[in-house]
């Protein structure tokens, strides 16, 4: 009765070793959330025109998506669906880069204005030339972000010209997390046997040999 006892505790003990206790390092107690970015997204060219000196601009970004994690763990590039890889976004970015206008005779103006951003469900957005503002997105989903200013040249039509063209130079960008705790978890049971229990394991035995050898 007591070796059948011994047995079950050796067989729970290497199950702790082998599986639990480095399962929980991974997913808990090593680092598994990493800031993300997701790549920029440039406009494309929408309706716009030009009376009386004010430039009319409408157009949309698309929805933006994050880049795979990064080489902290390789793993997580191939295997990233949840609930291995899980992503977050806890900010959208708005900014205006340097949108300009250009006059027939190669002359750029940089106008001070005011970009006014919509999109169903969110609350308008205002973001000034050569600027940027985040806003929280705890229950962000995909959609198109509208675009929208007047711009106000303070120039006559004859001095803007007919060719004058106005360049938007805007960008949208999500900002969140990636946690990969339980694929770092799983990936750990092999590694922790790998590199850990089986050279402890080799260094045991020869030391229980050497000494048996005596």
């Amino acid at each position: 009765m007591a070796g059948v006892k011994m047995a079950g505790m050796n067989v729970a003990l290497r199950v702790f070793l082998l599986l639990i206790l480095p399962f929980l390092m991974g997913f808990s107690v090593l680092s598994h959330r990493q800031s993300v970015e997701g790549q920029q997204i440039e406009p494309f060219a929408g309706g716009r025109n030009s009376t009386a000196g004010i430039f009319s601009l409408n157009f949309t970004h698309a929805q933006d998506s994050f880049a795979q994690i990064d080489s902290v763990f390789p793993l997580a590039n191939y295997l990233d669906i949840p609930p291995l890889v899980s992503h977050k976004v806890t900010e959208v970015c708005f900014s205006d880069v340097g949108s300009r206008i250009m006059l027939a005779n190669g002359t750029t103006l940089y106008p001070d204005f005011t970009w006014e951003v919509r999109r169903e469900s969110m609350e308008m957005v205002i973001v000034h030339a050569n600027a940027t503002v985040c806003r929280g997105a705890s229950s962000f989903s995909p959609g198109d972000y509208l675009w929208a200013a007047q711009i106000q040249t303070n120039m006559t039509q004859s001095e803007l010209g007919a060719n004058a063209v106005f360049y938007p130079d805007t960008r949208v960008r999500l900002k969140g997390e990636v946690q990969y705790g339980l694929l770092q978890g799983l990936a750990m049971i092999p590694a922790a046997y790998l590199f850990i229990w089986y050279p402890l394991f080799g260094i045991w035995r020869k030391i229980k040999e050497g000494m048996l050898a005596q």
